[in-house]
């Protein structure tokens, strides 16, 4: 957990610097600067390995995910306690669907495995 942290918090960081070496723009030239939109943030504890969180289904879950992901308008989406079994069927659909935002995705592990993911 510690080093996803890190990364995220390195992450942040590294895009403050770029945003704060550009060229800034004069306040003229953008007028309407106060009505940008406010980025959206999901995250959500996942509890993959420790709930049982499919209910039936792992589509039905996925779908779930997409349908909050999709309903929040999300820009961000961190999920936490998350199997790589999950985040590649959330991945795979979310990469090939046909409408809806497009988002990218990283995989950060914390342990290498664990027991939990298999059931």
């Amino acid at each position: 957990m510690r080093a996803a942290l890190r990364a995220f918090f390195a992450a942040l960081f590294a895009i403050g610097l770029v945003l704060a070496s550009g060229p800034s723009p004069a306040q003229a030239d953008t007028p309407d600067a106060q009505n940008w939109p406010k980025p959206r943030f999901i995250s959500y504890n996942v509890c993959g390995a420790a709930c049982a969180i499919y209910e039936g289904s792992k589509d039905a879950w996925r779908d779930k995910i997409v349908n909050a992901m999709d309903g929040w308008d999300a820009d961000l989406v961190m999920l936490q306690e998350m199997c790589h079994g999950q985040w590649t069927l959330l991945r795979d659909s979310l990469e090939g669907r046909p409408s809806g935002n497009k988002y990218d995705s990283v995989w950060g592990a914390t342990l290498a495995s664990t027991s939990g993911c298999a059931k």
